[in-house]
């Protein structure tokens, strides 16, 4: 809608929020591998201020551990 204005609002999500780094087409055709690709998702969290505090709880083996928890907490 032309004019319109957007609003930004934090949503409160239930099980929180954990960020990750994408593997971009770029990671693919150079054929980088899982290990290298984690590793440089580390070093983006830590290298950067907004992100450095909370580093230890962002990436993929953390959205792995979440994950896992949900699923054994709601099946066992």
């Amino acid at each position: 809608v032309k004019g319109a204005a957007m609003k930004v609002r934090a949503i409160p999500l239930r099980l929180g929020y954990i960020g990750v780094v994408n593997r971009s087409q770029e990671d693919i055709m150079l054929n980088r591998t899982m290990k290298d690709v984690l590793a440089a998702e580390e070093e983006f969290f830590r290298s950067r201020p907004v992100y450095n505090k909370v580093a230890d709880c962002c990436g993929v083996p953390q959205l792995t551990k979440k994950m896992d928890q949900v699923f054994v907490s709601k099946h066992f």
